[in-house]
């Protein structure tokens, strides 16, 4: 299950196997969760938006019993996290590296070498090195999946 404002954002997910995807503006998506996991809550919730000031609070809201959220995105403040909401599901709260760098380019770029990962699907547009100030611009935009220069 994903919540993506950007329409060609919810095709990719789409496109990549997602069942579920939503425009959060357009749905509760503590609603949506609830109803997708027959009032269960989330196992899993991966906060990769960065808007950590409205995800938070739906993530707590619809964890599951035992659930893990693993906080991937960067962000330029802090969320408020009610530590009684993670303690009274036993909910568990990991850090991951998403793309602050350490590390996670080279295992990323030997993993897409060996064949295991494929990430073209999520790549929308393409620009030559001499457009590159465009390709920035463009990913600036956050209305495309991934934005690739090729050199």
């Amino acid at each position: 299950m994903g919540f993506e404002p950007v329409e060609k954002r919810r095709e990719i997910a789409k496109n990549l196997g997602f069942e579920h995807v939503y425009d959060p503006r357009e749905v509760d998506p503590v609603d949506a969760i609830y109803e997708a996991t027959d009032g269960r809550g989330a196992d899993v919730h991966l906060e990769t938006a960065g808007a950590v000031q409205e995800t938070y609070p739906i993530i707590e809201k619809a964890l599951a019993e035992e659930a893990n959220v693993v906080h991937i995105s960067n962000t330029g403040s802090k969320p408020e996290i009610d530590t009684r909401k993670y303690q009274g599901s036993a909910a568990q709260l990991y850090g991951s590296e998403g793309h602050t760098m350490n590390e996670v380019y080279p295992r990323v770029i030997r993993l897409m070498s060996a064949g295991r990962l494929d990430n073209l699907p999520i790549v929308t547009s393409t620009y030559p090195l001499s457009q590159a100030d465009e390709a920035l611009e463009r990913a600036v935009e956050r209305v495309d999946g991934k934005v690739m220069i090729d050199v």
